[in-house]
């Protein structure tokens, strides 16, 4: 390589190290950081200016116990190598004749136990943090161990950076979680964050799941960590929201690496303190309100009860939306609370989002946005298809099992006349649920406020057996629907046809009388949904339904006077499934005694009113209702 060449490059490397170095104070700033705190053992040999009493320390420790402080893995064979040639301490192993088996061992224990890398990662994160400080007006302090006497007394928000295995001064080999309870213990009005650096193995600091795991491991040998720090969260949410705030960097000798790994991982300590800070008041305030949901008088209840009766919904929903209620007068009165942590966490939360916008705009670059999305998305599909969170944040799919009445975003299965494949269609109607209150006395009768109904088609498909391109193009469609969870339990994507049809209410009214969402046309099974229903619709269904049911199975009711009236009983049954067709549209399955229409789940808002919204160009046109066969 030329000189101008090295020139360059080492101009880039100098450069990189300024810019990251910027972005580092920025988030200082940004986050309020007043003080930063290193706790490492080793600072008590710094601070005698001299690394001889280090070293020497160094030399008489055992090898296994050098190498697991340094993360070094160590084989059975050259532990077994180790005792045959009887090596104990570092000393040993540097100044012996070996095997050739232990000379990797060696290797790897010489580089560790240099002065450099010893020494070195400290030397270089006092000379970083110590010019940061002086130009941004940070306090910074380095101790042995912490103090906490002494942290507590200092105001503002501190970034701890608290090495791992503290033994020496006599605390724990691993002594991370301890440290950052007893600093949220003593330090609970602050925002402090804590970051790990050590030599130690952290790959366990990687990944979420890792993280949980060594939480749980922690949790196994200090159980007493549960009744101190737990209020009334559960131990699977404390071990979640403890997992935020783990975050570690290894000790470098790379004055440059060490800058690179500062500026990622307070980016990320950043993101996860502030998602624990507000995901566990959203545990507390949710348990509060229902505690106090749970405090409320029978009398209270009731008359909730006879609210429910006048309004025509479920005694279920009016429960769910005072529990609803009672959340936001708990977390309203936090906010304006004059001195409460809650508004503090929510500005925290909305400052990181805010500071990791860049970060997405430099991802971005010069792509077209909407083409970076797809691609993004095309990654994450196979991920984000399988996960708990994709597979229900777009479909209820419970609502059958709770005889719900229909509404604007249900899914359905269908089966039209004289078509042999089953089609998928949503509920468009704006008007499309049962009439909820009285029109003027409990006697007059129920019926539908308008007969018909409005759905529109979709066309199906599984994703696991879409090529590349048509996922590209799933993603890329606005009106695509997904990942729809069908009754083979596998993603499907649903397909806007821009074909809409007019059916009889009462058709998907059947499908809300079944556990099943099927529309049976047996009145004994329909009665089965009587204890779940509300007055209104006990009254809809033996008042309009079961009427309604025997036209369906009549002859009579199709035909006129053209014949004797005539049921499916006495006969009649090779014509009447035709004549239903016709008119209703959808096929009816003789043997079975139902529509074959099924009710999958139902479409969160949000989607439904997007689905809606696409739709009413179709629903302007002229003509849009079919009139079927009377």
């Amino acid at each position: 390589m030329s000189q101008s060449s090295l020139k360059q490059e080492q101009s880039g490397i100098e450069g990189s190290f300024e810019l990251d170095v910027n972005k580092f104070k920025e988030w200082l700033q940004r986050l309020g950081i007043t003080h930063i705190v290193s706790i490492d053992d080793e600072w008590t040999e710094v601070a005698k200016g001299t690394y001889t009493d280090a070293i020497a320390s160094y030399l008489q420790l055992d090898v296994e116990e050098l190498a697991s402080q340094f993360a070094i893995e160590v084989s059975d064979e050259e532990l077994d190598l180790l005792d045959e040639n009887e090596i104990d301490t570092v000393e040993d192993l540097i100044d012996k004749e070996l095997p050739s088996n232990l000379s990797n061992l060696k290797e790897k224990i010489e580089e560790v136990f240099s002065v450099k890398k010893v020494i070195k990662p400290l030397e270089n994160l006092d000379n970083l943090i110590s010019s940061i400080s002086k130009e941004l007006g940070i306090v910074f302090k380095k101790d042995s161990k912490p103090n906490y006497e002494e942290l507590v007394k200092l105001d503002g928000r501190i970034l701890f950076l608290i090495d791992m295995n503290m033994k020496s001064v006599g605390l724990a080999e691993d002594s991370v979680i301890d440290v950052i309870r007893l600093l949220k213990k003593n330090r609970a009005d602050y925002f402090d964050l804590a970051i790990v650096y050590s030599h130690e193995d952290l790959n366990r600091y990687k990944q979420h799941d890792s993280k949980v795991a060594y939480i749980n491991d922690y949790l196994k040998n200090n159980p007493e960590a549960l009744k101190d720090d737990r209020k009334e969260i559960t131990e699977a949410q404390y071990k979640y929201l403890l997992a935020y705030q783990l975050w570690g960097i290894n000790k470098t000798p790379s004055e440059h690496h060490l800058v690179k790994e500062l500026l990622e991982t307070i980016e990320k300590a950043a993101f996860g303190y502030s998602l624990h800070d507000f995901l566990e008041s959203k545990v507390l305030f949710t348990q509060r309100a229902a505690t106090e949901l749970i405090n409320l008088t029978e009398e209270k209840f009731n008359v909730l009860l006879q609210d429910s009766f006048i309004e025509g919904e479920r005694f279920l929903d009016i429960l769910n939306r005072t529990h609803e209620s009672i959340y936001r007068g708990i977390e309203f009165e936090q906010i304006v609370e004059e001195g409460h942590k809650y508004k503090e966490i929510m500005k925290n939360v909305m400052s990181v989002a805010s500071a990791k916008d860049e970060m997405l705009v430099n991802k971005i670059g010069n792509q077209n946005v909407m083409k970076f999305n797809r691609k993004e998305t095309f990654g994450r599909i196979e991920e984000g298809i399988n996960s708990t969170v994709a597979k229900f944040n777009l479909v209820e799919y419970g609502i059958n099992e709770l005889y719900e009445n229909i509404t604007t975003g249900d899914i359905f299965k269908i089966k039209l006349h004289d078509v042999a494949e089953e089609q998928y269609a949503i509920l468009i109607s704006a008007s499309c649920d049962l009439p909820i209150r009285f029109s003027n006395k409990i006697t007059d009768k129920i019926e539908r406020k308008k007969e018909s109904v409005v759905l529109s088609f979709y066309n199906s498909k599984r994703i696991e057996e879409m090529d590349d391109n048509e996922k590209k193009g799933m993603i890329a469609s606005d009106s695509s629907i997904w990942p729809i969870i069908l009754e083979d339990g596998k993603p499907y994507v649903l397909s806007a046809t821009n074909k809409i049809f007019t059916l009889n209410g009462k058709i998907l009214d059947l499908c809300t009388f079944t556990s099943t969402g099927e529309a049976i046309l047996e009145k004994q099974i329909l009665n089965m949904a009587i204890p779940f229903k509300s007055y209104h619709s006990l009254k809809y269904l033996t008042e309009t339904i079961h009427p309604w049911i025997d036209e369906v199975k009549t002859l009579e009711s199709y035909l006129g006077n053209a014949i004797k009236k005539e049921t499916i009983e006495d006969g009649g049954n090779d014509l009447l499934p035709i004549l239903a067709g016709l008119k209703y549209s959808i096929k009816l399955n003789f043997e079975d005694s139902k529509f074959e229409i099924k009710r999958i789940g139902r479409l969160e808002k949000s989607v439904a009113l997007n689905v809606v919204q696409d739709n009413i160009t179709n629903l302007s046109r002229i003509g849009l209702e079919k009139t079927p066969l009377r």
